[in-house]
């Protein structure tokens, strides 16, 4: 929300979970606040440290207008934040607000006579942050918390958590790191709720997770998130003290979560590395990855670069597309091995089949021979949806019945499977076979894991060519990782005839979704003039991307380039780094 101080206009995050109002130093500054230090050597009030305030200073917002003071913070240099700060929910306490899903809070004149029709709740009046009463049975938890500067969904105090957990153990989950000011770092479990009721106060398809024992109070039973308000109808009436709230009926939005279904803490180890934290049957539990396998690489990045290179990570990779895949380099014990997952979505309502029909009607589907059912039913029993147990010995049998009709999708999961070696014997030779049989039905994911078979002689003779012929099918099927790994190809020459033209035509097309690899090797191409006019500033600005990510080879060349650079070239690289935005292309599956 912007707000007016001083006659300048300051873009500040409403964060109803916050306790005080923050002003980032910059802001302070520009808008030449006084800033008030602390009295030395007195003890600070509860969560305010040692932070200067500004003085108190009047702000505008739209119809409304108050008083505020601002707690003063100096921003991370490696923060990407746009925002001048916080304002907290107490600026705007006795004003009428309408949450709509689209567009946020909205402050009203009047309660939406609609509104007066839905659940109502007794607003918390002892308390800076926005809460309210959810009455029910409960009478020790009872207080839910509204936290705007929280993207997630409903987070339930430990006693809740475990009776809601008790009943969905095999329920598919993923994990969750979150920052508290108590506890540091939390790694958590989260799972979806089709419905999920606390007290009186219904809310339908939200993720749900954990409260941070330190962070609960007596009465607190819950808080929530900005995804779980907008999966509700909700309006404020601050003046009167009444909250009105009832669960939307639309089709939610998508959730921005862990496709990994692993986090790993920076904190954790001690040989300065990350140290994982899996759920059972989640895409990096498939890979054989487990708890307390210590993270070193991903891709090409260095993880164990922490420590000297803080941004380390700053992507969360883990939240990049479904059907995005990565080599990990981990070690267990003594051991390093590596890893090749393929992100999924783990969380989230689904239109496919087994969720629009119930689960005895997809077996009987499935025992009838419909190939679409059984791969269903295989991909339940892979993951562990629905109250079903993970069991790949039945996800093997069902992927196997729906592969021997020439399901596409089956025939690739299954080579995945034998490529893995989880349940079944560990098989190249049967993992080929079978995405060369999704292969041949245009299945993009198996083309590429049938080139890189190539490329690498796994079940297969090696075979250049025939790894460049099933990248290129893959590719113009929008796979970014055979794009990437195909541009590289032909600007070596490695399998096709070299055409350095064509090399950068794919890794330009990989490189602008933001594959680390080919933004290097795309660096590479302009400071030569490889496939393309030699252009330091271009080389420069792919060669930040790629640093920004941890690319150490990326990190090496921007000190070469530097070199060879006017302050003005480099300058103007950094502006179109700044400027860059990932596109998203359409990938087939």
């Amino acid at each position: 929300m912007d707000l007016t101080i001083k006659d300048q206009r300051v873009h500040l995050v409403f964060d109803t979970g916050a306790d005080f109002s923050v002003l980032f130093r910059s802001a302070a500054e520009h808008l030449k606040l006084k800033l008030i230090e602390p009295p030395l050597g007195k003890q600070p009030a509860s969560g305010l440290a040692t932070n200067p305030v500004t003085e108190i200073c009047d702000f505008a917002f739209g119809r409304v207008s108050g008083r505020i003071q601002f707690l003063v913070v100096t921003l991370s240099p490696f923060s990407e934040t746009q925002a001048d700060g916080v304002v907290s929910w107490d600026a705007f306490r006795s004003n009428v607000f309408e949450f709509k899903a689209t567009k946020g809070m909205e402050i009203s004149s009047m309660v939406p006579p609609r509104a007066l029709e839905w659940p109502k709740f007794k607003q918390r009046n002892d308390s800076r942050k926005l809460a309210f009463d959810a009455g029910g049975e409960d009478t020790q938890h009872r207080i839910v918390y509204v936290d705007t500067g929280d993207p997630g969904g409903v987070t339930l105090n430990h006693a809740l958590w475990e009776k809601w957990l008790a009943t969905r153990a095999q329920q598919p989950a993923t994990m969750l790191s979150m920052d508290s000011m108590q506890a540091g770092v939390l790694f958590k479990k989260e799972l979806w709720a089709d419905e999920i009721s606390i007290g009186s106060l219904v809310i339908t398809n939200v993720p749900v997770c954990e409260l941070d024992l330190k962070e609960e109070f007596d009465d607190h039973a819950a808080t929530l998130g900005l995804y779980a308000l907008r999966r509700l109808d909700f309006v404020l009436d601050g003046k009167n003290g009444i909250v009105y709230a009832r669960p939307r009926g639309d089709v939610p939005p998508a959730y921005v979560h862990n496709h990994l279904g692993a986090v790993f803490d920076p904190e954790g180890s001690t040989q300065n590395a990350f140290l994982g934290h899996v759920a059972s049957g989640s895409p990096a539990y498939l890979a054989g990855i487990r708890d307390g396998d210590v993270l070193l690489k991903v891709d090409d990045l260095d993880v164990t670069k922490r420590r000297t290179d803080p941004p380390i990570l700053s992507r969360h990779f883990w939240e990049e597309p479904p059907g995005t895949t990565y080599k990990l380099t981990l070690k267990r014990g003594d051991r390093e091995y590596q890893a090749t997952v393929t992100l999924k979505s783990i969380l989230g309502p689904s239109g496919k089949s087994a969720v629009s029909m119930s689960l005895a009607q997809l077996r009987s589907k499935a025992e009838k021979g419909e190939a679409q059912a059984q791969d269903d039913l295989g991909s339940i029993y892979l993951v562990g949806k629905y109250g079903v147990t993970i069991d790949m010995r039945e996800a093997v049998k069902w992927f196997r019945k729906a592969a021997e009709q020439n399901e596409a999708s089956a025939q690739y999961k299954l080579g995945m499977i034998y490529a893995v070696g989880d349940g079944v014997a560990k098989d190249g030779v049967e993992a080929a076979k079978w995405f060369r049989k999704a292969a041949n039905q245009n299945e993009a994911s198996a083309q590429y894991e049938l080139g890189v078979a190539y490329a690498n002689g796994f079940g297969v003779a090696k075979d250049d060519v025939e790894a460049v012929k099933w990248l290129r099918k893959a590719a113009k099927q929008n796979n970014v990782s055979a794009q990437s790994n195909l541009g590289y190809r032909y600007a070596r020459g490695i399998g096709v005839k070299k055409d350095e033209v064509e090399g950068v035509i794919w890794l330009r097309k990989a490189a602008q979704q933001n594959d680390v690899g080919a933004q290097v090797n795309l660096s590479i191409c302009y400071a030569y003039g490889f496939g393309v006019p030699k252009d330091l500033v271009e080389a420069c600005k792919w060669e930040l991307l790629a640093a920004r990510q941890g690319n150490e080879t990326a990190k090496q060349g921007l000190t070469q380039l530097s070199n060879q650079m006017t302050r003005a070239q480099f300058q103007e690289a950094q502006r179109l780094e700044r400027e860059f935005k990932p596109v998203s292309l359409p990938q087939a599956k």
